[in-house]
Formats: structure tokens, C-alpha cells, sequence
């Protein structure tokens, strides 16, 4: 009877370490995952104070750019720069919202920037170019989702004849 009450004293003893260990796994993940957020929210923060210095310390061009004015060649290639950094800036936002579960702030993301699109000829006719090229590649991946999104979005304005503002409210994100 002794080596019984023994066994089950172990067997209680080793039920108690595994809920115990599963315990802490579940808070380490936890504390894991705050940190991976904190990081991601930190990294967010960068990007967008990179992006702000980089479009203010070419305000004039951008605005040009936007506008669809003509620009040089120097020019052209800056502006399509800048405005491909937006773009992933913005499908990085969009796919890491659309991961976590945000829907609501991933579609907010997504109709900024289809509007941004939409009132800017500037920003459009990249848009529209970048497009084409990416068409002819045939690529299925998270991209093209975006991409895809966008321009229904684009359509949904274009189709509802949505009005342009008179006076234009520059964007920089």
C-alpha cells in the first residue's frame, strides 16, 4: 500500500511540473510575442520618420511629381523612387495588418492610398506603369493581392465619379 500512495504521490508531483512548464511556455510566448510587437512598432516608426525626411527633403519635387508636371530625367527617377518606397511602405503596413488580424486598419491603408492614387495624376501613371510591368511577370504572390485590391478600389471611385478636392492636400505619409 506504501509503494502505491508513493506512485501517486510522483505521479502528482510530475502532472504539476508539466502544467507548471506549460505555464511558463505560455507566458514566455506571451512576453515573445509583446516584444515582437514592440519591435515591429518600432521598426514602423522609423520607416515612416525615413519617409517624411525623404519627401520633405525633396517637397518641391514631390509636389511636382504628384501634380504630374514634367520633370527631368533626374527628377523622374527620384520621384518614382520616392513614390516605390511609399508604396512598399504602405503594402508592408497593409500585409503585417492584414496578418495580425486588423482588417479594419489594413483596408484603411489600402483606401489612403487608393484615393492618394486616384486625385494625384503624378502618383496614378506610376501606378498605372508599374502595373504593366508587373502584369507581363505573371507573379501570384501577397504583391499582386495588394495590387489588386488597389485598383478595385480605383474603380469604386472612378465609378461612383468621386470629385477631386480644388484645392490639393499634399501627401507625404
Amino acid at each position: 500500500m506504501k509503494t502505491l500512495h508513493w506512485r501517486d504521490v510522483a505521479e502528482l508531483v510530475g502532472v504539476a511540473a508539466i502544467v507548471a512548464s506549460l505555464i511558463f511556455v505560455g507566458l514566455q510566448l506571451m512576453q515573445d510575442r509583446k516584444l515582437g510587437m514592440a519591435d515591429i512598432t518600432s521598426a514602423r516608426t522609423e520607416s515612416a520618420v525615413a519617409l517624411t525626411q525623404l519627401v520633405t527633403e525633396n517637397r518641391e519635387l514631390w509636389i511636382k511629381g504628384l501634380d504630374g508636371e514634367e520633370l527631368s530625367t533626374v527628377e523622374e527617377m527620384t520621384f518614382f523612387a520616392i513614390a516605390e518606397t511609399i508604396e512598399t511602405y504602405l503594402f508592408e503596413e497593409w500585409s503585417n495588418l492584414s496578418q495580425i488580424g486588423d482588417e479594419e486598419f489594413a483596408n484603411t491603408v489600402l483606401k489612403d492610398y487608393a484615393y492618394q492614387i486616384y486625385v494625384y495624376p503624378g502618383l496614378r501613371r506610376i501606378w498605372e506603369e508599374d502595373g504593366e510591368r508587373l502584369r507581363t511577370q505573371e507573379s501570384k504572390n501577397l504583391g499582386n493581392a495588394f495590387r489588386t485590391a488597389v485598383d478595385e478600389e480605383l474603380a469604386d471611385l472612378q465609378s461612383r465619379g468621386y470629385v477631386m478636392p480644388r484645392e490639393p492636400n499634399y501627401v507625404y505619409w
